[in-house]
């Protein structure tokens, strides 16, 4: 067994970005699906990582899955998830959200348990997200709340 293999085996798990370092956009690098198939032979396992929040898990599992890799929920770490934990942590109370954020984004927080406020109600905390669609009003209103002394989380 080649030494370079010993030493790979001595890792257990890897935590891999993902646009930039597995494919660029929509382009699998090469390299990709040989070093991934080379880590599960040797029992490494791996995670995809992202700070892209305007995505949903969801979408970046069909997004791998249209470059030719199959990956699980369980193998996925977004921003978004990363809030999501970071507000259980230290803000377990804080169930309704003002969010800016794409619809997935909104969406995945929803489907996470808490409620979206959209511009309705007072909120228990603001987050804010990437937003292709942020309109100036929605950007005051999550200025407002901030001033207001709601707490204020970024993922992205």
């Amino acid at each position: 067994m080649p030494m370079k293999t010993e030493k790979l085996r001595s890792v257990r798990h890897l935590a891999l970005d993902m646009d930039g370092t597995i494919y660029k956009g929509g382009t699998l690098f090469e390299f990709t699906r040989p070093f991934l198939a080379r880590m599960d032979e040797i029992g490494v396992g791996h995670t995809f990582l992202t700070n892209n929040s305007s995505k949903s898990v969801t979408d970046y599992l069909k997004h791998l899955q249209r470059m030719g890799i199959e990956a699980r929920r369980d193998q996925m770490y977004t921003s978004m998830l990363c809030a999501v934990d970071y507000l259980k942590n230290t803000l377990p109370q804080a169930r309704r959200l003002y969010i800016l954020g794409t619809p997935s984004l909104r969406q995945e927080f929803v489907e996470a348990g808490y409620e979206d406020v959209g511009d309705e109600g007072e909120p228990q905390a603001v987050i804010i997200g990437f937003d292709t669609g942020l309109v100036y009003p929605r950007l005051c209103k999550a200025a407002w709340w901030i001033k207001q002394g709601k707490p204020f989380v970024a993922t992205h």
